[in-house]
């Protein structure tokens, strides 16, 4: 009887935080790129090359976000200009994943070697309700 009691308050939990929305999809690669792609505070500038890794956040953060690194250069670029190692960031909300903020050129040495914060850019990205 007491392991019935205990299944049941696991279901009952696990079905208390999918009502609430606690539940967010996992980010495809896929999608991070062409949530990257569309955004105007980077497309009018830049061109993304690769998203180079996506992790999903731990504990509280765990439902709603993603951190990831992708690659670009910038669209006026002169031939053979290196490429930028940029940091993004995604909040899941209204049933869609939404690119939020990215920064470059900042210190991220824990993530990515021989990066500098000499020259640190940070944009926070626009997202209005869809209408």
């Amino acid at each position: 009887m007491r392991m019935e009691r205990k299944a049941l308050l696991g279901v009952c939990v696990s079905l208390f935080f999918a009502a609430c929305g606690f539940y967010s999809p996992n980010l495809t690669p896929q999608l991070a790129a062409t949530l990257i792609s569309k955004a105007p505070e980077f497309n009018r500038y830049a061109e993304l090359l690769k998203v180079d890794s996506l992790t999903r956040q731990a504990d509280s953060l765990a439902y709603c976000c993603y951190f990831g690194l992708f690659t670009f250069r910038y669209l006026n670029a002169p031939v053979g200009a290196p490429t930028i190692k940029a940091y993004a960031e995604f909040v899941y909300w209204d049933g869609t994943w939404h690119f939020t903020a990215f920064d470059y050129g900042c210190d991220h040495s824990a993530l990515v070697g021989g990066t500098t914060a000499s020259d640190c850019y940070a944009v926070q990205c626009a997202n209005p309700p869809e209408k």
